[in-house]
């Protein structure tokens, strides 16, 4: 008989402590102590997919960063590095850009300017003072210069 109640009682105690109300499982939590954000299976019982437009915009966006890019949202463009290009060109010199040609890690700038240099050395002054602000603007790049003047 005691062992007949003891079975009965640990049936109980094992099917009552399976119904617990409060569930805190991994995969209800929102946010766990270090508000860490976590699984959450809360909207997909309600039928509710909100959690995964995420408007806090804590999640990441994409869904392995580990894999390229391929969409070109976050990654510079070879269209990106030549407008930079020309923005340098026009917006800190007196002179014009011209046509940008990129090669793999090769680019090459032309720039126009207006009227003539006095002499060689200063076109190439010139010249190394625009590659060098290149260079710096766009590191990942060997930059080569073509000055060109328009004789006018």
């Amino acid at each position: 008989m005691k062992r007949i109640l003891f079975f009965i009682t640990l049936a109980a105690v094992l099917t009552l402590g399976a119904c617990n109300t409060k569930n805190e499982s991994i995969n209800t939590k929102f946010h766990d102590q270090d508000g860490v954000r976590t699984i959450s299976n809360e909207n997909a019982r309600n039928g509710n997919d909100a959690d995964l437009q995420d408007p806090a915009g804590e999640l990441p966006s994409e869904e392995n960063p580990n894999m390229l890019n391929l969409s070109g949202d976050n990654n510079p463009t070879l269209e990106d590095s030549a407008t930079k290009a020309k923005d340098v060109i026009n917006r800190q010199t007196g002179y014009e850009a011209g046509a940008v040609w990129i090669n793999g890690r090769d680019m090459t700038v032309t720039v126009h300017k207006k009227g003539t240099f006095e002499g060689h050395q200063e076109r190439n002054r010139e010249q190394a003072r625009l590659q060098w602000m290149l260079i710096k603007a766009l590191p990942r790049y060997n930059v080569k210069v073509n000055l060109e003047e328009n004789g006018s």
